[in-house]
């Protein structure tokens, strides 16, 4: 099984046993923090912050209304290929990341 295969199937068993309660656990600042580190290589993840702008932008993602939790942790579970640093996100980050893009609306 491919390394990148076996690393997403791994994360969408963890976030499937994940407590929902978990979610209200995420971190909002911690999740500005770990954004900055793994996604604004690529994102916009802040206002003011270095992004491409041809991708989406964090806070244009919050203006879509189809925009939750559900569809936020979805599209963090099964990230596109050029995400190469998305093997190294705890079930945590991404609750944190989801709690951060939130905040944004």
């Amino acid at each position: 099984m491919p390394r990148a295969y076996s690393t997403v199937l791994g994360l969408l068993l963890l976030l499937a046993t994940t407590p929902a309660s978990l979610a209200a656990d995420g971190d909002a600042g911690r999740g500005l923090e770990k954004s900055r580190q793994v996604c604004a290589l690529c994102h916009l993840v802040e206002e003011g912050g270095q992004g491409n702008a041809s991708l989406p932008t964090f806070p244009g993602i919050t203006q879509d209304p189809a925009t939750d939790e559900s569809r936020l942790r979805a599209w963090l579970a099964v990230p596109h290929p050029q995400m190469p640093q998305f093997d190294s996100l705890s079930a945590q980050d991404v609750e944190d990341i989801i709690a951060y893009i939130q905040s944004l609306k």
